[in-house]
């Protein structure tokens, strides 16, 4: 017993931890985002927030976003129930909703929409922490970290989708020399920003072709880590690489990604069955 006690508490902790990263992250970008609605906006959508139409926008996303903010704070005494998890997923995704309003359509919360999604499977568990319990938290936890690499290899079947049309079309596809330069003259002209790396890609671009396959092989590589749960901690390394790498070649920060994988793959206990 006591044995399972410390294991379902180490597991406990990471979700915790996780709840804990999901709330600086709402704070310092969906608030923040929040504030800069207009006071006088009234909500009138057809998707979820119909539910709330006829009221103003600004004050009920804030009202949400801090009734959110609080459970997650407390999420520490409450985490084992399944109707807590459950009732924190139905106001990120509401929280989430508004975010995307006003034109502001964005992925910043999406990995950790779909992570938040899969601690609602996990059953409550028993307080004394028996060996039942033990087997709902680590296959959660395993679904949990599997959703999110499906997610990273989703993006890296578009990237080859993509690299298969335009080697079909005859173009300048990602794996040419100067493919990953076209990239980053794009991303400057978009963003308007200078990447770190600038003139190295520039200069050098026989690297060009070996940085871009990395990329494909990271991503579309996350597909084995599923299947091999005890090597979480490689593809976590090797998905924050990818992540530091994207901004100092293209300057494409996902701060949100960055945060989940250091909290998932390389903080969360490796406990196996």
């Amino acid at each position: 017993m006591k044995k399972y006690f410390y294991l379902n508490s180490k597991i406990l902790q990471s979700w915790y931890l996780f709840y804990l990263a999901l709330a600086y992250l709402i704070f310092q970008f969906a608030m923040t985002q929040f504030m800069r609605m207009p006071p006088d906006q009234i909500i009138d959508e057809i998707g979820i927030l119909y539910l709330f139409n006829g009221l103003p926008m600004r004050l009920t996303a804030l009202i949400i976003g801090s009734v959110l903010l609080v459970l997650l704070l407390v999420s520490n005494y409450l985490i084992s129930f399944r109707w807590f998890r459950i009732l924190v997923f139905v106001l990120f995704l509401l929280v989430e909703a508004f975010y995307n309003t006003n034109g502001l359509k964005t992925n910043i919360f999406l990995f950790w929409f779909w992570a938040c999604f899969a601690l609602c499977f996990c059953p409550s568990v028993r307080k004394n922490h028996d060996l039942k319990s033990f087997y709902y938290l680590v296959w959660t936890q395993w679904f949990q970290r599997s959703l999110v690499l499906l997610l990273y290899f989703q993006s890296g079947v578009w990237k080859t989708v993509g690299l298969v049309e335009q080697i079909y079309n005859n173009e300048a596809h990602a794996l040419t020399r100067k493919g990953l330069s076209y990239h980053l003259a794009s991303e400057m002209i978009r963003t308007g920003n200078r990447p770190v790396w600038t003139d190295f890609i520039l200069q050098n671009t026989f690297f060009n072709t070996l940085m871009v396959l990395s990329v494909f092989v990271i991503q579309l590589g996350t597909i084995v880590f599923i299947l091999r749960p005890k090597n979480y901690r490689i593809i976590g390394g090797l998905l924050m690489i990818f992540h530091i790498g994207s901004f100092f070649s293209l300057s494409i920060t996902y701060p949100t990604n960055f945060l989940l994988v250091m909290i998932l793959f390389l903080k969360s206990p490796e406990i196996e069955l």
